[in-house]
C-alpha cells in the first residue's frame, strides 16, 4: 500500500493541466486492477467528468445532467457511503432499465465507487470499473488517493477545454 500510495501521491502533484487527468486515471486504475477509472464533480457551477477511457468519456457527457440531478444525488448518497471503496454489482438495475443500459454503456455495471465528500455534502464521485481482489489496505489507499485526486483537479488553473473559446 505504501509503495502505492507514495507513487500516486506524486502522480497526482504531477496533474497541472486538465489533460494529463485521464492517462493519470488509467494508471490508478491499472495499478489496482480495474479495468477503467472515471471521475463526476457534482460542481454548482462547472459539472466535470475525466475518464482514462476517451470513448466512454464521450458517453458520460450526454449524461451529465442525469449525474447532476437530485434524484441520482440522493441514490448516489443511498448506496455510496462516504470515504469508503463501496462495491456496487448490477443486481441494483432493473434488467432492461435506463439506469441498467447506462451503467453498460459506461462499464459501471460492476464496479467500485468511492464518493468524496467537503464540508458533508457530496462533491463528486471516483468510479472504477471492475472487481478486482483487494486487500482492506489497498481499499484504504483507493479512499485517501481519490480524496487527493480531487484536490490535484480543483487545484488544476486552467479553463476546461469545453469552455474555451476562440
Amino acid at each position: 500500500m505504501l509503495k502505492s500510495f507514495g507513487r500516486f501521491t506524486e502522480r497526482f502533484r504531477q496533474i497541472d493541466r486538465f489533460d494529463d487527468v485521464g492517462p493519470a486515471l488509467a494508471e490508478f486504475a491499472r495499478s489496482f486492477g480495474f479495468r477503467r477509472c472515471a471521475v463526476v464533480r457534482f460542481s454548482d457551477d462547472i459539472p466535470s467528468i475525466f475518464d482514462s477511457d476517451p470513448e466512454r468519456y464521450a458517453a458520460a457527457w450526454k449524461y451529465v445532467d442525469v449525474f447532476r440531478s437530485p434524484r441520482n444525488l440522493e441514490t448516489a448518497r443511498r448506496l455510496v457511503a462516504p470515504s469508503k471503496l463501496n462495491w456496487l454489482t448490477g443486481d441494483r438495475y432493473e434488467l432492461g432499465s435506463p439506469e441498467h443500459a447506462r451503467a453498460v454503456e459506461l462499464d459501471m455495471l460492476d464496479a467500485a465507487a468511492v464518493m468524496v465528500t467537503y464540508d458533508g455534502q457530496p462533491h463528486g464521485s471516483v468510479l472504477l470499473s471492475g472487481t478486482p481482489s483487494l486487500s482492506a489496505q489497498d481499499e484504504q489507499a483507493i479512499v485517501l488517493l481519490s480524496q487527493m485526486l480531487f484536490v490535484a483537479i480543483d487545484q488544476i488553473n486552467e479553463k476546461p477545454a469545453f469552455l474555451k473559446h476562440d
